[in-house]
């Protein structure tokens, strides 16, 4: 199968997509490309090489149609990953623990400065 069409940068990347293509049907190979795609930031990567294998005109591997098939289901569950990916990084709300000491704070410095205004204004 052509390696020629991958436009795939990640050495690594490129070398497992080989292996897939060598044995379509070992599931290992499939786990491990994701796996290290997925570690290493290139989902989207790993999900264009299983588009262009899953394109029933024109798919570069010349893959069977059970192939295509299940093309078509790794990409579907590359994409659940890199879904799930970016709901984990998502950055938590920053504490209302800080917010309310700073509001603590002012309360006390602006009743502080009031209480001085009073009291300078009585003594005159």
């Amino acid at each position: 199968m052509p390696a020629a069409k991958l436009n795939v940068v990640d050495p690594t990347l490129r070398a497992l997509w080989d292996r897939v293509l060598e044995d379509w049907d070992d599931d290992a190979r499939h786990g491990k490309l994701v796996g290290y795609a997925q570690q290493n930031s290139l989902l989207g990567d790993a999900a264009g090489l299983y588009r262009q294998a899953s394109m029933e005109d024109g798919s570069p591997y010349r893959l069977s149609g059970a192939h295509i098939a299940d093309a078509k289901k790794r990409l579907g569950g590359i994409a659940m990953l890199a879904v799930m990916d970016l709901d984990s990084a998502k950055a938590e709300p920053p504490s209302m623990k800080g917010v309310w000491v700073l509001r603590i704070i002012a309360g006390a410095i602006l009743i502080i400065f009031v209480s001085l205004f009073g009291w300078a204004l009585t003594r005159h």
